[in-house]
């Protein structure tokens, strides 16, 4: 595992007040998700581009 995808639920919660954590963290945890979907919608696409011609 990069160390850097260890830290980062760590930094996106760290500049928020104590009160509001699970709100920075649920906020965090969307991106991520977002980015995994965008991710693999992309991979599909480069790969059906590249097999159709």
């Amino acid at each position: 595992m990069n160390p850097l995808n260890a830290a980062a639920p760590l930094l996106a919660v760290q500049p928020i007040p104590a009160a509001r954590a699970a709100t920075g963290s649920s906020a965090q945890q969307t991106f991520r998700h977002i980015g995994s979907c965008a991710g693999v919608a992309l991979t599909i696409a480069i790969a059906a581009a590249s097999a159709s011609t």
